[in-house]
């Protein structure tokens, strides 16, 4: 019984090591493809909507939002370019889905099915 229990807390923290690479790797993406200074840190916020978008979506599609927004030529977008932009939810709106199915020329005015878009990404469509 004990032995079971000890695999079960080993496996648990693989997961969290797992989870917590995941999230750096979207927030050193975001801080270097928005052009963020060092002043922005990863905080508990911060660290929080990582997890639920990669949760909810999977590292790709959260990944590919921060991409798709970084491309858009919205002249007051290095106004609004923090990360809850990209993936989290503002105003009712899920962001990583929005930015997720923008296509990369022009996100801001070339909207993409989200559902299409994800399947041809999976697929690896060019």
């Amino acid at each position: 019984m004990v032995g079971a229990f000890l695999e079960s807390e080993k496996k648990m923290v693989t997961m969290k090591k797992s989870h917590d690479k995941e999230v750096k790797q979207v927030f050193d993406h975001y801080v270097t493809v928005m052009k963020k200074n060092k002043l922005t840190k990863l905080n508990p916020a911060r660290r929080k909507m990582i997890k639920n978008a990669i949760k909810f979506h999977g590292l790709d599609v959260v990944l590919l939002a921060i991409t798709n927004m970084s491309k858009d030529t919205w002249p007051d977008r290095a106004k609004y370019s923090d990360i809850r932009y990209a993936i989290g939810t503002v105003r009712g709106i899920d962001n990583c889905e929005k930015w997720a199915c923008m296509e990369p020329e022009n996100p801001t005015e070339n909207k993409v099915d989200f559902d299409s878009n994800i399947a041809h990404f999976l697929r690896g469509d060019k």
